[in-house]
């Protein structure tokens, strides 16, 4: 019996193409699972927290250089 290849099912969900509200609806379904678990988590939490913190820290600092260089180019 000669070799015969085998026709290749395709896989709707890979193959098939999503519209935008699909992806965003994908996106946010990822993120409230995801949300779930953090806050079921207190471990997770406060590292959640501890970052934020820390990012906000950062982004003050940003404020202030961008605000210091206006001032500085008002002068001028």
């Amino acid at each position: 019996m000669p070799y015969e290849k085998k026709a290749k099912k395709k896989n709707k969900a890979v193959d098939a193409v999503q519209t935008d509200d699909e992806w965003e609806a994908q996106r946010d379904l990822d993120a409230v699972v995801r949300h779930h678990a953090i806050k079921s988590d207190p471990a997770r939490m406060a590292k959640v927290h501890k970052l934020a913190a820390k990012r906000l820290e950062e982004n003050k600092g940003k404020k202030k250089e961008a605000e210091h260089a206006i001032r500085l180019g008002k002068k001028g």
